[in-house]
């Protein structure tokens, strides 16, 4: 696809592409493979510009940056990050480091880091750039599981050609959140997006982290209002769409249940836990850390001072511009103002206006499975949700047959149709976790009701039906089972 004209950029956006891209380099496939190489792993304490200190081991190191794998403070967990060497002061390292582990800088490689808009000159030289779509839509946790993706990941990994660029295409906020939503009627909570941090990482590492980490990849924000905003900062190239909003993260810390312990000491380190783990994926980004707790926090008031071509954040402290003075939320942007302070590389409405952000005049989009994997799944799911629900209605009405002579009959069927509910409910695990908000009920409380009724049906059969009365042993779920939501 020839795109005749050139749309200007921002500010900020052209010092993005003089500055950030020439540090990322050139995306051809050739100083890819002399970018890195597999390490065997070296102990070492890592000194960060912004007065961080890292203690673990280096899994990969490059000219440009190193896969760093460590353990939180008070976590219990390690996580991996990848580590820009000009954010890095100083490490040090622990015995001697594996030959495999240091690159020795090619012409090649060592072209990467030298100050060039190559991806400029890649889209003059005559090439056609490939860009591969990946859509990360809907609801978090269920139509957005790391599951899903793992399996486009693996389909670009076994790609004989491997694309210039993988677009994320995010769209994902929670329905209703606005005041006018709820006056008008377009409210669900049960499409409240719901967080689930170990399933988002997960995510993120199928991309940020393995055989695709070196194809670059930008995430383009259609909304990402709420849970959503946390995947979103897991990516370091970041451009929005004009109405598109990120942040509400507010709804990550509600979810997380730090809040919620009465005894302060136990609320301050479950706090501190709950941020270091929601932190990573701001670290899979390379962001600030200021930024991140301002946009998890919302006790924090945050400022921003320009400090030539870079955004300098601080927490309660005064700078040039407060970008969030408010504690009733968390830190939140539009796409101007994520534009305006250099979290957004800039804005696209369209994928051609998206593409001249990035550099490429022409380009092709790959025709991968992406689309088809994630609309699939994400209607098959949902067919099954609407069908175990009906299913769970017809169980309760079967209950409530089940009495004097017709006892043995329905409740037998009461058992067929647990057990059908049951099936689905392993099938995906999606449709689990939509029950257990709307209905209350679980795979290990069919599995108990499936007992009780096996040892129901026992009896009545030893007495011949006789005075059972089909009701002994059940037990109602919490909410009392209303059908649909």
């Amino acid at each position: 696809m020839r795109i005749p004209t050139c749309r200007p950029l921002t500010w900020c956006a052209l010092a993005l592409a003089t500055t950030t891209l020439a540090c990322l380099g050139p995306y051809t496939g050739e100083v890819k493979a002399a970018a890195w190489q597999e390490a065997q792993g070296q102990q070492a304490t890592v000194y960060l510009a912004d007065g961080r200190t890292l203690k673990g081991m280096i899994l990969k190191e490059t000219d440009r940056y190193i896969l760093f794998e460590y353990q939180p403070e008070g976590l219990s967990f390690s996580a991996q990050m990848e580590l820009q060497k000009s954010d890095i002061v100083k490490i040090e390292r622990t015995g001697p480091a594996p030959e495999s582990q240091v690159v020795t800088p090619t012409a090649e490689s060592s072209a990467s880091t030298a100050p060039t808009n190559s991806d400029a000159a890649a889209a003059t030289d005559g090439s056609v750039a490939s860009f591969y779509v990946v859509p990360i839509r809907g609801q978090m946790n269920t139509d957005i599981r790391a599951e899903v993706y793992e399996d486009i990941a693996k389909e670009i990994e076994a790609l004989p050609s491997k694309p210039d660029v993988i677009i994320f295409k995010l769209n994902s906020e929670d329905r209703g959140e606005t005041l006018r939503a709820k006056m008008m009627g377009d409210f669900d909570p049960m499409e409240y997006s719901m967080l689930n941090m170990d399933d988002s990482e997960a995510l993120l590492r199928h991309f940020r982290i393995g055989p695709l980490r070196d194809i670059r990849q930008v995430v383009w924000v259609e909304d990402a209002v709420g849970t959503s905003s946390l995947l979103a900062m897991g990516w370091d190239e970041i451009y929005m769409m004009p109405e598109a909003r990120l942040g509400g993260m507010i709804e990550v810390l509600k979810q997380s249940g730090a809040w919620g312990w009465s005894d302060s000491q136990v609320r301050a380190k479950m706090m501190a836990a709950w941020l270091g783990h929601a932190i990573a994926h701001f670290e899979y980004g390379g962001h600030s850390l200021e930024l991140a707790e301002a946009m998890l926090d919302p006790t924090y008031v945050l400022t921003a001072t320009w400090n030539g071509r870079q955004v300098d954040w601080k927490l309660n402290k005064p700078g040039e511009y407060v970008v969030d003075g408010t504690p009733l939320g968390t830190t939140q942007f539009t796409a101007k103002s994520a534009e305006d302070f250099c979290l957004s590389s800039g804005t696209a409405g369209t994928l051609d206006d998206l593409a001249l952000l990035l550099n490429y005049r022409e380009f092709e989009e790959y025709d991968g499975q992406a689309k088809t994997t994630v609309d699939a799944y994400i209607e098959d799911w949902r067919k099954v949700l609407a069908v175990t629900e009906d299913l769970w209605v017809e169980y309760q009405d079967l209950r409530a047959w089940a009495t004097g002579n017709d006892t043995l009959k329905y409740l037998g069927q009461a058992r067929t149709v647990l057990v059908k509910i049951l099936r689905n409910m392993k099938k995906f695990e999606a449709v689990q976790i939509r029950l257990a908000r709307s209905i209350g009920i679980t795979p290990q409380y069919l599995e108990d009701q499936i007992a009780i009724i096996d040892e129901q049906l026992k009896q009545l059969r030893q007495n011949q039906g006789g005075g059972a009365g089909g009701g002994g042993g059940y037990i109602s779920p919490g909410g009392g089972g209303g059908g649909r939501n």
